[in-house]
């Protein structure tokens, strides 16, 4: 019997992918997301600038987040990211004055 999405004694309690007990491959979560994905983007090794940066799984592809990195310094940070998984940055160029930038391979650091 459930009253209200809480569980009764009288139901059993399963561990699943459902209940997020499990963690595996089809589900994309193996860690604990204590890992950070950081950089910086530049236009010259000396020129920080403002882009959309992307993180894609590299297991499947999957976007996982997108942000902007900062106006001022270049930089950006993907914190709360799966620890077990590869990922790619991708930094497209919204001006069209350059191309899009990857770094494949990304292994995250954890997070202290």
């Amino acid at each position: 019997m459930l009253i209200y999405g809480v569980a009764t004694p009288t139901e059993h309690t399963r561990l699943s992918v459902e209940s997020g007990s499990v963690k595996d491959l089809i589900t994309g979560v193996l860690g604990q997301g204590i890992g950070r994905v950081k950089g910086t983007v530049k236009i010259t090794p000396a020129t920080p600038t403002h882009r959309k940066v992307r993180l894609i799984r590299e297991r499947d592809n999957m976007l996982i987040r997108e942000q902007w990195s900062d106006a001022a310094t270049g930089d950006y940070d993907f914190k709360f990211v799966d620890e077990l998984q590869t990922f790619t940055v991708l930094s497209y160029d919204h001006t069209g004055l350059y191309r899009a930038v990857v770094a494949d391979g990304i292994v995250p650091e954890l997070m202290s």
